[in-house]
């Protein structure tokens, strides 16, 4: 009787054992980004572990350089963190909503996009704005835009611009500023009755090719393409698109961020704040240590120190939700709908003055700030 009962005891120990581990699985994450400096923040996270694990006490630990990592707060394993690097814009906010990603950084037009058709995405955190710029063949007889304007305007050609993908902050700038200059624009390559066409070359890495063949004059895109692109001798640039007309309409404004899903959200809270801790004492790293910093993303993405030298200082790395940013994220919105680009919850919630319930989710943003305002008071 005693052997039974002692072998009823193990098995109820052993079941006990395996329950409680079952229930502190650590998850894998799937973190999505694209491969340009706009998401330099998660480079310097996954590249200095020892610093953030001593200043925020949440880091990242490698097992395979840029594409698995392990997530601790203090000594405690989080998750298990798989970083995947992917073409930006939508596509990698619908790998987002269709569950291939848990966690992404990317644009903030492609995600209101992704929100409005029904998606259960939400901001959860500002990453950087400002950071691109309008580049053109080094044969075109101007150096700024209001040059550009008038080589526009006297030009017996229609000028041909470049985008990356057709919804993304560089071209809702770009398109912008075309319309207060009076430019009349157009989409179709073989039209002739615009000043200038607007083409989709469905990725920042068939600009500068497509530019070099002579299928387009120029090109609007994020860094660090635009330095690249002097780089190589081929194009130079001539406005950041933050100078861009009507006058300080775009200083600061708004483009990438980091998101997640309700589902993922309300299941592993701890890891999302986590994330969004690290990534926000990140972006202060960047603006604390700049020569580090583009260190770092030059190794990280393959790019010649004297490009990310030129392209990392033109973006600003943020941890806030400012003024601008709240006010460029509604001329986003604003915009799209003018376009009759959003017919559905987004612009809803716009019309009804309610759209940061839409767009945010802040519980680990507010926690992030708590964070790092108790660090800067210590």
């Amino acid at each position: 009787m005693s052997l039974l009962r002692g072998c009823l005891l193990l098995s109820l120990l052993i079941f006990t054992l395996s329950a409680c581990n079952s229930r502190h699985e650590i998850p894998d994450v799937r973190l999505g980004n694209a491969h340009h400096d706009h998401h330099a923040s998660l480079y310097i996270a996954a590249e200095k572990g020892e610093y953030f694990k001593d200043i925020a006490g949440v880091f990242l630990s490698e097992v395979v350089y840029k594409s698995q990592y392990k997530l601790y707060r203090g000594n405690y394993l989080l998750a298990n963190i798989y970083i995947d690097a992917s073409t930006g814009g939508i596509h990698l906010v619908r790998k987002l909503n269709d569950k291939i990603l848990d966690v992404a950084f990317g644009g903030v037009p492609a995600m209101i996009s992704m929100i409005d058709e029904g998606s259960d995405i939400k901001i959860i955190s500002p990453v950087m704005s400002e950071g691109a710029a309008l580049v053109v063949r080094n044969d075109i007889p101007a150096s700024n835009w209001d040059e550009f304007i008038d080589y526009i305007k006297t030009t017996d050609e229609t000028v041909r611009i470049g985008y990356k993908i057709d919804v993304s902050v560089q071209n809702l700038i770009f398109e912008s500023a075309l319309h207060y200059e009076g430019i009349i624009f157009g989409k179709d390559i073989s039209t002739s009755d615009v000043d200038v066409v607007v083409v989709n070359l469905h990725g920042p890495e068939n600009l500068l090719p497509s530019l070099q063949a002579g299928v387009i004059d120029g090109f609007v895109v994020m860094q660090p393409y635009p330095a690249l692109s002097e780089y190589s001798g081929s194009a130079k640039i001539i406005s950041y698109l933050s100078s861009l007309p009507p006058p300080e309409k775009w200083n600061e404004h708004p483009c990438c961020a980091l998101a997640s899903r309700g589902d993922f959200l309300e299941e592993h809270s701890d890891v999302a704040d986590a994330l969004v801790t690290l990534f926000g004492y990140a972006s202060d790293y960047i603006r604390q240590h700049p020569e580090e910093s583009v260190d770092i993303t030059s190794r990280w993405l393959s790019t010649p120190h004297e490009v990310e030298m030129k392209s990392l200082p033109s973006i600003i790395f943020m941890n806030e939700y400012t003024d601008s940013w709240n006010k460029g994220v509604n001329f986003w919105v604003q915009s799209l709908i003018d376009k009759g680009m959003l017919h559905g919850k987004v612009k809803e919630a716009y019309d009804k003055g309610t759209i940061d319930r839409v767009l945010y989710n802040n519980n680990s943003y507010e926690k992030m700030r708590e964070h790092i305002a108790d660090n800067v008071n210590q």
